[in-house]
C-alpha cells in the first residue's frame, strides 16, 4: 500500500467511504506499533470491508480524535479523560498538601476535552459553569477505584505516585503506568504499579 506507514494509516468504512476512528498502539515504546485499533459498527455475521489508506495528500492531516487525553500537569496531577468523564491522581509535588493514591472523578456535561481548560490559571473546576466540575472530594480516601492493602483489619493506602509513563494516548485507547514508591506495612514493604 503506497503511502501507508506504521505512523500514517487510516481505516476506511468500505460502505460509506468515511474514515473510522483508529489508533496505532506501541505498547513497548520501541517506535514500532504492535496493533491497529479502530471502532466500527456491524451486525453479527455481516461482512464489512475496512480498507487501510494513506493519509490525504494535504499537509494538515491529523488522525481523528474523539475522546481521550493524557496529561501530566505542572502541579503534578496525572489526568485523563474520555468524551464523557475525566479522572486524575495526585503526584509527588502534592505530597505536602495531600497524601492519597485515590482516583478523583471529574464530571463532564460536554463531549469535548476540558482537562487543559480546567487546569488554566484562575479556572475554578470545583464549580459547574456549564461544562461539568470536580465535585468529588478525594482527600485521604481511595476515591473512585484505587486499591489498598488490608492487613489485620486495617487499610493501608498508597501514597501519591512517584513516576509515570504513557504507553498510548489516542482516540480509541489510553494506556499508562503510574509507579508508587515502596511503603512499609508492619515491617514489610509493598511496591505498587497501576496501569
Amino acid at each position: 500500500m503506497p503511502g501507508v506507514t506504521p505512523q500514517a494509516v487510516r481505516v476506511i468504512d468500505g460502505r460509506s467511504g468515511r474514515e473510522l476512528v483508529s489508533q496505532l498502539i506501541d505498547e513497548t515504546g520501541d517506535g514500532k506499533p504492535e496493533a491497529l485499533l479502530f471502532q466500527a459498527d456491524f451486525a453479527a455475521k455481516q461482512t464489512v470491508r475496512l480498507p487501510c489508506r494513506p493519509p490525504p495528500a494535504s499537509s494538515g492531516w491529523t488522525t481523528l480524535r474523539r475522546s481521550t487525553a493524557v496529561r501530566p500537569h505542572a502541579n503534578d496531577d496525572f489526568a485523563w479523560e474520555s468524551d464523557r468523564i475525566g479522572y486524575r491522581v495526585y503526584g509527588p509535588a502534592l505530597r505536602q498538601e495531600t497524601v492519597s493514591n485515590g482516583i478523583d472523578v471529574w464530571l463532564k456535561r460536554v463531549r469535548y476535552p476540558i482537562i487543559e481548560k480546567w487546569y488554566q490559571p484562575g479556572a475554578d473546576y470545583h464549580a459547574d459553569h456549564g461544562e461539568g466540575a470536580d465535585l468529588f472530594k478525594v482527600g485521604p480516601t481511595l476515591g473512585c477505584g484505587a486499591t489498598a492493602v488490608c492487613k489485620d483489619g486495617k487499610i493501608h493506602r498508597g501514597e501519591n505516585f512517584a513516576k509515570w509513563r504513557v504507553l498510548a494516548d489516542g482516540p480509541v485507547r489510553t494506556l499508562f503506568e503510574l509507579e508508587y514508591d515502596a511503603r512499609p506495612i508492619d515491617g514489610g514493604a509493598c511496591v505498587r504499579r497501576d496501569a
